[in-house]
């Protein structure tokens, strides 16, 4: 969802993609050594703004576009960065020109976890019949050995020529599931 939102996610200082929630720095830490931040729903040290997890201050649709207009006015490529720190979001998301998309709400929760992580995996293995002891048995649906080398090759090869707002790289998915 990160790359797919083009948002910051864990270090950012607005981490959600859902709410406007401030995450601050281990302040118990030595100054600049600590980059990590969290999100308490009451800041440490009497800090002020503590969060009702009832009433999260919701990101809307429009704060992409907002922050991506903030970053492209930017002076410098390191206020840039601020920015996308400070808010969370780095760009707009690659399906922008679908209008009916809703940034903030319109996208499943843990895409990654909960398909790309493990089910991808797992169907990749079923498909060379390495699943658990699985084999295909009455179906047809082991990709062989060769063929699946040959598509995880044209795989790896296609990055050039998709859109960088599409894709970053792709892994050779023989090897690495």
């Amino acid at each position: 969802m990160e790359k797919f939102l083009n948002i910051k996610r864990h270090n950012a200082k607005c981490p959600c993609r859902s709410c406007r929630i401030k995450a601050v720095n281990d302040s118990s830490k030595t100054k600049g050594a600590n980059k990590t931040y969290y999100v308490p729903l009451t800041p440490p040290n009497k800090q002020s703004g503590a969060y009702d997890p009832h009433a999260l201050p919701l990101r809307k649709h429009s704060d992409w576009k907002t922050v991506t207009d903030a970053i492209e006015s930017a002076a410098s490529p390191l206020k840039q960065e601020e920015i996308a720190q400070e808010f969370g979001i780095k760009a707009m998301p690659a399906l922008t020109w679908v209008g009916s998309l809703d940034y903030a709400q319109g996208m499943p929760w843990d895409y990654m976890h909960l398909l790309l992580e493990n089910v991808v995996k797992n169907l990749v293995d079923l498909w060379l019949g390495r699943y658990k002891g699985l084999d295909a048995g009455d179906e047809d649906f082991i990709i062989p050995e060769h063929i699946w080398k040959e598509v995880a090759t044209e795989t790896t090869r296609a990055v050039h020529f998709i859109p960088a707002d599409f894709v970053c790289s792709l892994g050779n998915p023989y090897n690495n599931r």
